[in-house]
């Protein structure tokens, strides 16, 4: 968790630290067992409660499936289980046997199913969706050994009110319909578990169920079977963004109203995050004093940060869900912040300054940017927030990526489609670039009277890399612009991971950019970097194993690393000749070496093909005196056999030397000469060469021809 500095308003010291509240999931210990009893009268009242040797023979035996949730230290909700195999328990209809009355020496670590024997939350504690950690926490250990389903054998306490109109199935399958809320059946069936059996005379004890007791199974998708199979590991996580109507409030208690009917229709689809969008608390104003200016009614609504961030923690630990609560006004000594706060589900608070402030932020409130880029460790993986103009800048969603973050959170407040559609471009593009999933959420509606949060407009999305193995178009949900709403998708931050490593299905050369290009740059007329962008900026680059990228690629199987902290991927360098030019001239490197090679081996060959065109017109030639009828020219062209090694040598050598020139100018470019005229240079020197060959075979057929004649005369 981030160490937070203080926030100041009017003088007065606004401490995070005093809003936080701690929730945690741990093994239960012995020390618990007072905590526990004193619990346990509480839930079940009138019901036997634990032994000490019990608890304690649970403990030894099992440790890892003993679970308690600490609230502020003080001991709230508990469960407890063992792992037995399936097949030794048909009918699983006693649960002294099951349980082995509570000792569980029947435990069995080589078993393939989880059995839940005791599950409580203290009443003064329920409505936090305690229950919901435990069973999370129970389907954690299943996938942790390898185990194939958690079985519970559940009570239905509210039976009782309904046994006089309903037998035992009829309630059931009420409840399982929604057509009766029962305190644990209900609960059960809302975490994934399904409803077997109904099991009478399971607890006699228990009035409220009539003793009866429900056979629920939940599966592990995760099991393997047969170690020698294979298996992709899916590591899903929900996200939901909501798409904010911006529109007049009369207090406080009305948009805090609002904002809990969001997070609560997005606890009921389980998810992990939700976004609300940036400044989305300038709603407030519509109902606070009004002021001459727009600076000192921004200072107003920082005054009331105590009561956001109070709202904020309770309703994270009450719905079970990690809430990006947008943006809100800070006030910090002199300076005026645009702060994002993450409230996460255990009670802890982080926040994230913006960096890169606008010319409207600065002009009408006065906002001063913040100079560190943050990366929230959560208990669904590393996520990073980048306030609306700061997913413009690349290099902050690269240095963000390089400390381990999969997910960027994106609340932005634009006033017109263009502005909108910046910002949606440049998620996608953080999404293509580094491997993460973004989430952008965003105000719809007006605010009359209210300086620069009047007009509003957004589509909130939910963008993953843009591949065949993602969403089409790299949309993995997206809302209907401009109307309240909110969208609720899963992601897969382990096939994130993979693709990380593989690299893109099929990556042409001409399309990847270059190394240079991982400079990321500001266009002409944008705001300054910040300096967080410009220590992103300083994060060095290092070549990686993934496909299409510089260094070699990763052989099949093993394990692709992540980014240290402080290092980035470099992107796709370009194979094309004149991109591989301009990266080795802007890096200052020398031409490469194998280009020499040109000269040593290419050549060669060229002259081998010039040394078979440069005779052509001497084989002409003697050709012609060959077919003459006199016995003695034929005698001269024979004797041609003198000459064999001097011709070939005269003749390879010039026609190499053209070649060198050829070869020169096409790759190595060592003249700085004019294209055209050093062409015609070339040109005229090839024939030279040419015609000074075909003389030589010509002088040398004549003489031959000349001495024979002669002798022979």
């Amino acid at each position: 968790m981030a160490n937070n500095p203080p926030s100041r308003h009017f003088g007065e010291e606004i401490r995070i630290e005093d809003f936080e509240r701690e929730i945690t999931l741990r093994q239960l210990t012995i020390e618990d067992f007072d905590a526990l009893i004193e619990m346990q009268d509480a839930s079940f009242p009138g019901m036997q409660t634990w032994k000490r040797d019990q608890i304690e023979s649970q403990i030894a035996i099992f440790p890892e499936g003993q679970l308690a949730i600490e609230y502020e230290g003080r001991l709230v909700a508990s469960a407890s289980s063992l792992i037995v195999d399936f097949e030794d328990y048909l009918e699983w209809h006693d649960w002294k046997e099951i349980a082995d009355n509570g000792y569980i020496r029947n435990h069995d670590p080589e078993g393939d199913t989880l059995y839940g024997t005791e599950i409580m939350v203290h009443p003064e504690f329920r409505g936090l969706k305690l229950a919901r950690r435990l069973y999370a926490g129970r389907r954690d250990i299943a996938r942790r050994f390898n185990l194939a389903r958690s079985i519970v054998g559940g009570r239905i306490p509210g039976y009782r009110d309904w046994a006089d109109e309903l037998n035992a199935r009829e309630y059931a399958e009420r409840v399982v319909e929604g057509q009766i809320y029962d305190p644990v059946l209900t609960t059960q069936t809302a975490n994934g578990f399904v409803l077997k059996q109904l099991i009478p005379d399971y607890f006699p004890s228990d009035e409220a169920s009539r003793g009866y007791a429900t056979f629920l199974e939940w599966t592990n998708l995760d099991y393997l079977a047969d170690p020698r199979r294979r298996y992709q590991r899916v590591h899903n996580v929900r996200l939901a963004a909501v798409q904010y109507l911006m529109r007049s409030v009369a207090s406080v208690e009305e948009f805090e109203a609002q904002c809990e009917f969001f997070i609560d229709a997005v606890s009921d689809y389980k998810s992990d995050f939700v976004v609300f969008p940036e400044l989305f608390t300038t709603q407030k104003l519509s109902f606070l004093k009004p002021r001459e200016r727009p600076q000192q009614a921004a200072r107003d609504l920082a005054g009331l940060t105590p009561r956001y961030l109070e709202f904020y923690t309770r309703t994270a630990m009450k719905f079970n869900v990690n809430i990006v609560a947008g943006s809100q006004f800070v006030l910090e000594g002199e300076k005026f912040y645009n702060v994002s706060y993450f409230f996460h589900r255990d009670g802890g608070i982080d926040q994230q300054y913006k960096l890169h402030i606008t010319p409207a932020e600065r002009r009408w409130w006065g906002v001063s940017a913040g100079d560190e880029l943050e990366v929230f460790e959560t208990d669904r993986g590393k996520v990073a927030i980048l306030i609306c103009y700061d997913v413009e800048f690349p290099e902050l969603a690269r240095a963000a990526a390089a400390k381990g973050a999969q997910i960027l959170f994106v609340p932005f407040n634009t006033n017109d489609r263009d502005g909108y559609l910046r910002i949606r471009t440049c998620a996608q593009a953080r999404c293509i670039e580094n491997h993460v999933y973004t989430v952008i959420s965003g105000c719809t509606g007006n605010l009359p009277f209210v300086e620069n949060a009047d007009l509003h407009y957004a589509q909130s999305g939910i963008f993953t890399p843009q591949d065949v193995s993602f969403a089409r178009d790299g949309v993995a949900a997206e809302c209907t612009p401009n109307i309240e709403t909110l969208v609720v998708r899963d992601v897969d931050v382990e096939h994130l991971r993979r693709h990380a490593c593989a690299g893109p299905s099929r990556t042409g050369t001409t399309g990847a950019p270059t190394s240079t290009a991982s400079r990321s740059s500001v266009p002409t007329g944008s705001a300054p970097r910040s300096e967080a962008s410009r220590q992103a900026l300083s994060v060095r680059l290092r070549p990686t194993g993934a496909s299409g990228r510089s260094g070699p690629a990763a052989p099949r199987g093993r394990r692709c690393p992540r980014p240290r902290a402080g290092e980035v991927e470099p992107r796709p360098v370009s194979s094309g000749r004149s991109t591989m030019r301009r990266a080795t001239r802007e890096e200052g490197e020398q031409r490469p070496r194998s280009r020499w090679r040109n000269v040593f081996i290419a050549a060669p060959l060229y002259g081998t093909v010039f040394f078979i065109a440069s005779p052509l017109l001497a084989v002409g030639l003697v050709a012609l005196l060959a077919a003459w009828p006199a016995a003695h020219t034929r005698h001269a062209f024979l004797g041609l056999e003198q000459y064999p090694v001097p011709l070939f040598i005269t003749v390879w050598t010039h026609a190499h030397l053209v070649a060198v020139f050829f070869r020169s100018h096409g790759d190595l470019r060592i003249f700085a000469w004019h294209r055209v005229a050093f062409t015609v240079v070339l040109l005229a020197l090839f024939g030279f060469f040419m015609l000074f060959d075909t003389a030589i075979i010509a002088g040398l057929v004549v003489s031959e021809f000349w001495a024979t004649y002669h002798i022979g005369g």
